[in-house]
């Protein structure tokens, strides 16, 4: 067996001492670090999902202001009730035309933002499954099959 001086068992000591206090530390700071990491990551996620949500709510205003227009429509509105579908397309194209207007999936410059897809097709209540193609594309409603 072999005999272990003072001073081997002192520095034996002081090792294990430093290496658990330097376990100790690293342990702490990499909960720390995480947490730290942790938290800027939710922060960054909620200012990326609200930036998100204004950018949507900037690009879909212009589209609730114009349907509500022609919502409020007494040429759209008597269409409807007389169910003629060629006045119910016209109008409502003349309504969203600087959204549908250009080629289908078209990128164009709007003023004040970034650029922006214009719709491809619009869907009217009246006759329920008539999808309407761009206000480019005259020939009225679409197949009923695109409205699933």
């Amino acid at each position: 067996m072999i005999v272990l001086g003072f001073r081997l068992k002192l520095l034996l000591a002081m090792m294990l001492v430093v290496a658990g206090v330097t376990i100790a530390t690293l342990y702490v700071t990499q909960k720390n670090v995480q947490q730290t990491y942790r938290k800027l990551l939710d922060e960054q996620f909620q200012v990326q999902t609200d930036f998100f949500f204004e950018i949507r709510e900037k690009r879909l205003g212009t589209v609730r202001e114009r349907c509500q227009l022609q919502a409020d429509s007494i040429r759209l509105r008597a269409a409807m009730e007389d169910g003629d579908k060629t006045v119910i397309y016209s109008s409502t194209a003349d309504y969203l035309q600087d959204i549908l207007g250009g080629s289908v999936g078209e990128e164009v410059e709007a003023p004040g933002n970034s650029s922006r897809l214009r719709a491809t097709f619009f869907r009217s209540g009246h006759p329920p499954t008539a999808v309407y193609g761009s206000a480019i594309d005259s020939a009225g409603p679409r197949s009923s099959r695109m409205a699933g």
